[in-house]
């Protein structure tokens, strides 16, 4: 047997927590009494004799397992399933804990026994509550991980989108600044309600929008609002194939005040990026045409265009080349004003094509020029002479204008002096001019202080005076 007394402010302090009452429908209080209760009989037995230090330690096994969970339970709160799971063993940690408090003076060996199991099956059972806890800590800790790293994947993947977006828009705009959805939106934007309508509903246009492999090729005289049925056009094909990612669509509109921004390889770079706008990502061609550029600040050849737009449109060789053509406007109509032997000749009308695409090399305006000064010609010797002195370079504008002065100045009287005035309004002129206003300026007569209608030139005959220094937009 053996006895020990403990200290006097302690056994108040066990009497305190001992009056404590325990509801036991759990509650945080009832937790933290069992615990507060533990640690000071642990401490009551701090100084006990050498007997009582394998109770002592139970004890201290018992308190150091009571805030393991008491630290676990305060990072989340506990269901009902684990309260009514836990009120019960606290309750035996209770009065263990009470019975412990009261034993004084000394004690039984089969005392020490039976109060030392009952600690233990406690400890036992605690231990098995806590790993459940950090079991369910620890799988929701690994959910909040999970979802934070899911966060982080959806923040990092949207920034990826972001700058893969961002390169994107950098490379297309590499290509060519010029934006001709602006001009469409414009243009579309004047059409009255049902305007073009024919149009869209003709045998030709409904022909051509479903069979493969097609031109639709429409002419007009000036003034025939030709742009606007091209806008209407546009916008028809815009919405039929919006969600169509087999299809692509493009367009120009030429303007010969734009003549320095619309050389072929700008033409070609306009199409190539927008038939490149639609799909998610780039063509790799096109990054890679970036790529080989993009250190040395050059730009990409007409050839390196034209095969870049070939490879991402799936465009033949022989498309290819009938469409660069075609942005010269060299169409069998635009051969009218040349002499009859080329007008009845196709196999002619296209050596003369390839002959002014040659040399122009993709400026629109000069390719009008020098088809325009072919009309004097008188035979086929005189055409391919004047094919193979085509001037080329840096300077070919200045004697295709000074070729085009000489033609006017060539001409009867009237017309010259007509060509002149014409040319005077339009370079004077703080603004384009409408036709109408330049056909009133060239009406008005010295001396006279009414316009007479009757003096008015016709438009065509205006323009033909010109030597293609002039066109109707």
């Amino acid at each position: 047997m053996g006895s020990f007394h403990g200290r006097r402010s302690l056994s108040r302090q066990i009497l305190l927590v001992l009056n404590i009452t325990m509801s036991f429908g759990f509650s945080v209080g009832d937790f933290i009494a069992v615990l507060q209760l533990a640690n000071n009989i642990r401490a009551r037995f701090d100084n006990a004799p050498e007997q009582f230090k394998a109770i002592s330690n139970e004890v201290t096994g018992l308190s150091n397992v009571l805030r393991d969970i008491e630290s676990v339970q305060s990072q989340q709160e506990l269901t009902d399933w684990q309260k009514n799971a836990l009120v019960p063993v606290l309750k035996e940690c209770h009065n263990t804990l009470i019975a412990l408090g009261k034993k004084r003076v000394t004690w039984e060996p089969d005392d020490v026994h039976e109060l030392r199991s009952r600690v233990t099956l406690n400890i036992s059972l605690l231990n098995a509550f806590n790993s459940s806890l950090i079991s369910k800590v620890t799988l929701a800790t690994k959910d909040g991980v999970e979802r934070l790293h899911k966060r982080q994947d959806t923040q990092e993947h949207r920034q990826e989108t972001r700058d893969r977006e961002q390169e994107h828009s950098n490379i297309l705009n590499w290509l060519t600044p010029i934006d001709y959805a602006a001009q469409q939106q414009d243009f579309i934007s004047r059409r009255q309600e049902g305007t073009g309508q024919w149009l869209l509903e003709s045998e030709e246009f409904q022909s051509w929008i479903n069979t493969d492999k097609q031109t639709l090729f429409c002419s007009g005289i000036p003034r025939a609002r030709k742009t606007i049925l091209t806008s209407i056009v546009v916008e028809e094909l815009t919405t039929r194939f919006s969600n169509d990612l087999t299809v692509g669509i493009a367009h120009l509109y030429c303007n010969f005040r734009r003549k320095d921004e619309q050389k072929a390889q700008d033409l070609l770079a306009s199409l190539l990026k927008q038939l490149s706008e639609k799909p998610s990502s780039l063509p790799d061609s096109i990054k890679s045409l970036y790529g080989k550029h993009k250190e040395k600040r050059t730009r990409p050849s007409l050839d390196e265009i034209s095969r870049t737009l070939q490879s991402v449109g799936a465009i033949s060789d022989g498309y290819r080349q009938r469409f660069l053509s075609s942005l010269f406007n060299f169409q069998e109509s635009h051969m009218f004003r040349l002499p009859g032997f080329v007008t009845r000749s196709l196999e002619f009308q296209e050596e003369i094509k390839m002959g002014i695409v040659k040399a122009v090399d993709g400026m629109f305006l000069l390719a009008q020029l020098h088809l325009e000064s072919l009309t004097g010609k008188r035979s086929p010797k005189a055409i391919r002479a004047a094919l193979g002195n085509l001037a080329i370079g840096s300077e070919a504008y200045d004697h295709a204008y000074e070729d085009s002065m000489e033609r006017i100045s060539g001409q009867i009287k009237e017309q010259e002096d007509l060509a002149k005035q014409v040319l005077s309004w339009i370079i004077c002129a703080k603004r384009p001019l409408r036709t109408t206003e330049l056909q009133h300026a060239l009406g008005v007569e010295v001396g006279e202080s009414r316009l007479d209608e009757d003096n008015l030139p016709e438009i065509e005959d205006v323009v033909s005076v010109c030597a293609g220094l002039v066109t109707v937009d």
